[in-house]
Parts: C-alpha cells; structure tokens; sequence
C-alpha cells in the first residue's frame, strides 16, 4: 500500500498567501486576521516544527478564513496525517476504494440520498475534502438526521467543503 501524500510545510501558506491575493489582502492584513504577529507568521513558515506546534486558534483561525476544517488545516501542516483518521477494518482496502464504498452507502442512504454528489464530482474532489466528508457522513449515519442537523444545515456544510476544496484548486491552477 502506498503511503498517503504527505504536504509540504509551506503548502499551507501558499493556500493562505493564494486567498489573501484573491481576497486583495497585504501579508500584514493577513497576519492580523489570523490572530499572529508578522515575525511569528515567518517563523512558522519557514520552520517546520513552529508550525507544528502552533497552537489550536491559529489553527481555528486559518480554517475559518479558507473556510475549511479545521482538521483540514492540521493535516495541511503536517500535524497529523490521512492515517491518524484510522484503518480500515480490512487492512488490504486502500484508502481510495474504502472512499469509494462511502460514496456507494451515502448514495443509497435515503437520508443522505439527495446530498451525495456525483461519482464525477465525487472524483474530481480532493482526496482530504473526500475524507472530511466521509467522516461527517459517518458519524451522522449513525444518529437520526433530525438529532443532529437538518437536511438545509447539512447540504449547506457538505457543499461548503466541496466548494472550498474546488476553490483551493482553482486557486492553485490560476
């Protein structure tokens, strides 16, 4: 099995440094809305272990303002790793495939039926944003839908994560 594609420690602040352009923000604008000083914000860029070892507002602050989970963020500065969400149950499954067979159950849950996105969206989604919608797909299947969201709230979260991870790459593509 291959291992997951670990990012780069910059990769996160090219992400943050890409939206602040698009956004029409200065470095410092951009310092000063995640909550850190410009020295700080350099340290952590440039080393590795500073930014592993940020703290969880700085984290909290970087997914508000790419609008993503905040996991996500973690996984984008290497703090944890695809892996650290768990194995599955049958060890010869990769990631891909298991992906795949949360895909088929949302599709043919009739709670979640009409949230699943295509098998050419689902595809053309980033492997991360995939998993973060797995996650939340499990531990949702696993209560009554009414107990935890509507079905607005849900298809709301579910469309800002893919719509997020088709912004980044868009981003990234430009």
């Amino acid at each position: 099995m291959r291992p997951a594609k670990r990012h780069e420690p910059g990769h996160l602040f090219r992400l943050l440094e890409q939206k602040a352009a698009i956004d029409g923000f200065t470095r410092e604008t951009l310092v000063n809305r995640l909550g850190i000083s410009y020295p700080h914000y350099f340290a952590m860029r440039s080393d590795p272990d500073k930014l592993s070892a940020a703290s969880k507002p700085f984290y909290r602050a970087c997914a508000e303002y790419l609008d993503v989970p905040v996991a996500q963020v973690m996984l984008w500065s290497g703090v944890i790793e695809l892996e650290d969400y768990g194995r599955p149950r049958n060890g010869t499954v990769k990631l891909a495939e298991q992906l795949e067979l949360v895909l088929a159950k949302m599709s043919s849950d009739s709670q979640f039926r009409s949230l699943a996105p295509s098998a050419r969206d689902w595809a053309l989604t980033p492997v991360s944003v995939r998993l973060s919608i797995a996650v939340m797909y499990e531990l949702l299947s696993q209560r009554s839908l009414h107990e935890t969201a509507t079905q607005e709230g849900l298809a709301r979260v579910l469309k800002s994560v893919a719509d997020s991870g088709h912004e980044l790459r868009r981003a990234r593509a430009a």
